[in-house]
């Protein structure tokens, strides 16, 4: 009797150093605090308990985020990481989570932050994804093994290259520029490109180069982007292909990187070199299986370099493959990179439109929509954000016309996403039938529970009723 005593004083001990109007919600056993508290409030209960704070950053839409909460968060042996620190659960789609994104620059999802119980941030991490993974991670950056750590270092020694690029590895995605910024500095103190740190530097600022690209750029941006870039990037690809690679351009990844940079800055003529290379050297050893990533990359550079006949020949050697061993769809990669094929068709027909080549863009997406092999070889899921994607952007670009409107309609039959409907509706809008673009909104709204969306599809309800009340089309 007294050991429960005991047990339950010590539980009504914890409990007391969490306040009573703080805002949590629980995940498993354990209670997160929400993005409703403010990130002072959040300190304040990390300083009352002596602990650090354990920030996650999350999205309701976002796969992975919603696969670690299940299988890490929600276990019961999760009570290991939930002892060492207080926990913080920010989730992207409501108004303060935005608040705390912007704050903190979080741009991809899931992101895991260490902060102080002062409130310093301590560390990003990519922590292996299982209680032990983050335990360890909150046990390594407590005992000095972070970036604040670092930082402080590299101020009495700034030219120390190992410490530049392993903070670089601290880094979250939002924090490209400063990894390109880092990777740079290291490069330029030693730019020996036999040396190994030097040549760890150069792959890694190679990578960062590619994933810093401003693709929702303008063109001027993208354009200065290509010139500050391009000659850094052929000067590492020129140095080490294509089989001196040891980092992060290592084997079937940095070949995709390599065709995604030149894609990317529309250098098509080397992208398809490169391609046309690998599976030269792959020779006989090519498989569906093994190469699917490049294959799928190849044949978007085809189409962006507008051989198409091309690009159609790798397709059917994956549909093959596909049809001659089933087991490929139950593979991680093969269904994920085979599913891209679709919205590489888009992309290069959208390409296509922003040079002022309409009539040739719009014949790739419909020609690509009214093939009946497209059916048959993609799910229904890829299909309808394709068709989504493309009937968006003949509407973003006010091309709008009666196959557009097609498109949205097949993309709607195949999923009931308020996105895709969303799409229908506004391209109905466009087309001046305004009754049955705001009778179709209505209903999405009532399928609606993200609040962003909620009131944007609102908004563009009563834009739409105030059109139709003022007589306009």
């Amino acid at each position: 009797m007294r050991r429960i005593f005991f047990i339950l004083l010590i539980f009504s001990i914890s409990v007391s150093l969490w306040p009573e109007n703080q805002k949590s919600h629980k995940i498993g056993k354990f209670n997160w605090l929400s993005e409703e508290n403010s990130f002072e409030d959040v300190i304040k209960t990390a300083k009352k308990n002596n602990k650090p704070v354990l920030a996650v950053f999350s999205a309701t839409w976002c796969g992975p985020c919603q696969s670690v909460k299940k299988n890490v968060f929600s276990k019961d042996k999760f009570k290991e990481v939930a002892d060492k620190a207080i926990l913080l659960y920010v989730e992207q789609t409501t108004k303060k989570g935005m608040e705390y994104n912007k704050k903190f620059n979080i741009v991809a999802y899931p992101t895991f932050k260490i902060f102080s119980s002062d409130g310093i941030m301590l560390d990003t991490g990519n922590p292996k994804r299982t209680v032990k993974g983050f335990s360890k991670w909150i046990d390594d950056v407590m005992s000095g093994k972070n970036f604040y750590a670092m930082s402080k270092k590299l101020k009495k020694d700034p030219n120390n290259r190992e410490l530049l690029i392993r903070m670089t590895e601290k880094m979250g995605w939002g924090e490209t520029k400063k990894k390109i910024e880092f990777l740079k500095r290291a490069v330029k103190i030693n730019s020996d490109m036999n040396d190994k740190l030097t040549k760890e530097a150069y792959e890694k600022l190679g990578f960062n180069i590619l994933s810093g690209y401003p693709y929702r750029g303008s063109a001027e941006e993208k354009k200065k982007y290509k010139e500050e870039n391009d000659p850094i990037f052929n000067k590492i690809i020129n140095a080490y292909y294509p089989d001196k690679f040891e980092f992060t351009f290592k084997k079937n990844r940095g070949i995709s990187n390599i065709l995604n940079w030149y894609n990317k800055t529309e250098n098509y003529k080397k992208s398809v070199y490169y391609f046309e290379d690998f599976i030269k050297r792959t020779g006989k050893d090519l498989s569906a299986k093994k190469d699917t990533l490049v294959i799928t990359d190849g044949i978007a550079c085809y189409f962006y370099a507008n051989k198409k006949e091309n690009a159609k020949k790798w397709i059917e050697y994956l549909v093959k493959a596909k049809n001659d061993n089933p087991e490929l769809m139950k593979t991680r990669e093969f269904p994920i990179y085979f599913s891209r094929i679709p919205f590489y068709i888009v992309n290069a027909a959208k390409k296509l439109i922003d040079k002022k080549k309409v009539k040739e863009g719009k014949k790739m997406i419909y020609a690509f929509c009214d093939d009946p092999e497209t059916m048959k070889r993609f799910g229904k899921r890829t299909l309808a954000y394709a068709f989504n994607d493309i009937a968006w952007t003949l509407y973003e670009k006010k091309l709008s016309d009666k196959k557009s409107l097609e498109i949205a309609q097949k993309a709607v039959k195949l999923s009931n996403d308020p996105n895709i409907s969303d799409t229908l509706a506004s391209i109905y809008s466009q087309l001046g039938n305004l009754k049955k673009a705001i009778e179709i909104e209505k209903k999405t709204l009532k399928r609606v529970s993200n609040k962003r969306n909620r009131e944007e599809f609102g908004e563009k309800i009563a834009k739409w009723e105030l059109a139709l009340k003022n007589g306009e089309k």
